[in-house]
Parts: C-alpha cells; structure tokens; sequence
C-alpha cells in the first residue's frame, strides 16, 4: 500500500497568519512553520482526496494571501496530482501521464528557480517511478520546496507519523486556540 496525502505549499512568510484564516474558516489543519521554500498546510478536509476540495482551499489561500500556491495530492503512490495557483486563479495543473500542458516555466518562476525549469520538465515527463512520493522528493528539492512537504498529510500528522525536521511543537494547530 503506498502513500495517500495532500498538503498545500503557500509561498508567503507567515504561518500565524494563515493559522487565523484557516482557524476563522473552521479548518482543522496544522501549518508548518515558515521555510524558504513557503509555508505548508495540511487540512483534514483535503485529506478526503476529493481535488475540488483541495482546489477551493489552494485558491482561497492563494488569493488571501496574494501568492503562489502548490496544491499536492498523492493517491496511493500511483498518481501524484499538482495544482499551481497565482492570485487566487488557477495557473495549471498536472497529473502523473499527463504533463503536456502544465506550465513548468511557471511554477519554477513562482519558486525564484527558473533555472530549474528543464529539469523539473523532465521529472513531470519521466516514466512513473517505482512510486509518486519519489517524484514528489525530487520536485520538492528541485524547487526548493519544505522537504517536509514529501509524504505527509494531515492524517499522518494527526497520528504522531512526523517527517524529519518537523515536530509536533513547530506546527501550528489551527483545532486549538490562537
């Protein structure tokens, strides 16, 4: 049995900010601390692995905050799906097999890692690794990502499951009081 998650990487600096709006909008969700790479959120609601639920949620956040955002889901390590938003607005999205139209110059830019841009084109077009959490890994060091972002979602959190160099006191965990 392979991974199944979803998280949310902000490209904004503050975690006790996106803690409020999450807390305001009734989310149950933890928040990883700030990472040059952004800010991750793992919501209970995403974890149902419905993509219009993780949609909203990126957008809102995306827009709110008036920054990128990277909305991640893997389903069972056979299909890891990406989400790009800018402002608010949908940028592209990706799919394991089917990498032609994502905007790659896109995401790179959004992350200061234009450079990058050919590689992580050949990482969204390379045959299905062994599973998708491997891509997840190296798209996440290619773009300079919070690497604990690979393999984790609300649930795991939830359940003590920690990715190393995160820890149950750097979250935020917006089912308790500010």
């Amino acid at each position: 049995m392979g991974n199944f998650y979803t998280n949310i990487t902000l490209r904004t600096a503050e975690p006790t900010a996106v803690a409020a709006v999450l807390r305001q909008a009734g989310r149950a969700a933890f928040v990883a601390p700030d990472h040059p790479g952004g800010i991750t959120v793992y919501d209970e609601r995403c974890e149902t692995q419905d993509p219009r639920v993780l949609s909203e949620l990126t957008a809102a956040l995306s827009e709110h905050f008036a920054c990128p955002a990277l909305a991640v889901l893997n389903h069972d390590d056979d299909i890891l799906a990406l989400a790009l938003y800018g402002q608010g607005r949908l940028i592209g999205d990706f799919e394991t097999g089917h990498a032609d139209s994502f905007p790659v110059a896109s995401l790179c830019r959004a992350w200061d890692r234009a450079a990058t841009a050919p590689l992580v084109w050949l990482l969204l077009r390379s045959p299905r690794p062994f599973f998708e959490v491997i891509r997840h890994r190296w798209l996440t060091r290619s773009l300079g990502l919070p690497t604990w972002s690979v393999g984790t979602g609300f649930r795991y959190l939830a359940q003590g499951e920690f990715p190393q160099g995160l820890t149950l006191t750097a979250l935020i965990d917006t089912r308790s009081p500010g």
